[in-house]
């Protein structure tokens, strides 16, 4: 079930609100004291832990793993590098494509005509 409503501000702005089951409580957590259960709050303890600690695990085994094997460590952090350097450049071809075309529709137009229109009506 879907329910408008309207908040009292200078402009009307509408919020969709869905009704959501008891059963499904959880889709409602922003924080791991939200959760009644005390599994499920281990376990989204476990998932907001995750990204983090991945995160400084890689760095610390990148200092370890630099001191046991050097040119391995090298290798694998010029190679990242270039991943990142290479797929940053991927993603940014189409938005550069996207630009050129716009800025030669904007100098193909002819403005004198356009603001002659303008004035004159």
């Amino acid at each position: 079930m879907i329910i408008y409503s309207q908040r009292a501000e200078a402009r009307p702005q509408y919020i969709l609100h869905v009704m959501i089951s008891e059963e499904y409580y959880y889709l409602k957590a922003g924080k791991a004291s939200d959760l009644t259960d005390p599994k499920e709050r281990w376990l989204y303890r476990v998932f907001e832990i995750f990204p983090g600690a991945l995160a400084w695990g890689t760095l610390a085994l990148l200092a370890l793993l630099s001191w046991l094997a050097p040119v391995f460590i090298a290798f694998f952090i010029i190679a990242f590098d270039l991943y990142w350097f290479l797929k940053t450049v991927y993603l940014s071809l189409p938005q550069i494509r996207k630009n050129n075309l716009t800025i030669k529709q904007y100098i193909i137009y002819n403005y004198g005509t356009a603001s002659n229109y303008i004035i004159r009506r």
